[in-house]
């Protein structure tokens, strides 16, 4: 067996650029080669906007009990709430609104009857992430290509 080194290996990896307008069959792998090239930086860039969405959000939501202390938490809920109707993204002044709606305070504290998770969660904040068919935890990814 004759080893060529990396040389030969590389002229594997890489098709034959040359080929791309000699109009035979051999210029189908380039022209491939450039589409999933352009699918992948598509891909990457939707998901890097997506994810800084997503942090924007997750910033957002922490603005309105920024600051405030657990036992202040039922004297401050009027302040939380109005802090969470100015928050800037829709899909944050909901969720702090359904939460708020679930608070119940008494004479000793405040107290809530579902969890926070329920509103302040992935699938809210970064659905289009969790919820792609083409994600790697969906494994279809691999389907594709």
């Amino acid at each position: 067996m004759n080893d060529q080194g990396l040389g030969s290996f590389w002229a594997l990896i890489f098709p034959r650029w040359g080929r791309i307008t000699s109009g035979t069959v051999e210029a189908v792998t380039p022209i491939l080669v450039i589409v999933i090239c352009i699918i992948a930086a598509w891909a990457c860039t939707y998901a890097l906007w997506k994810a800084w969405s997503a942090r924007r959000r997750v910033e957002q939501a922490r603005v309105p009990i920024a600051g405030v202390v657990p036992t202040d938490l039922r004297a401050r809920r009027g302040d939380v709430a109005a802090a969470a109707a100015r928050c800037g993204d829709k899909v944050v002044r909901d969720a702090w609104r359904e939460f708020d709606e679930t608070l119940v305070s008494d004479d000793e504290g405040l107290y809530n009857t579902v969890e926070a998770a329920e509103f302040f969660n992935e699938h809210r904040f970064a659905p289009q992430l969790v919820n792609n068919r083409c994600s790697l935890k969906n494994s279809a990814a691999s389907t594709v290509l």
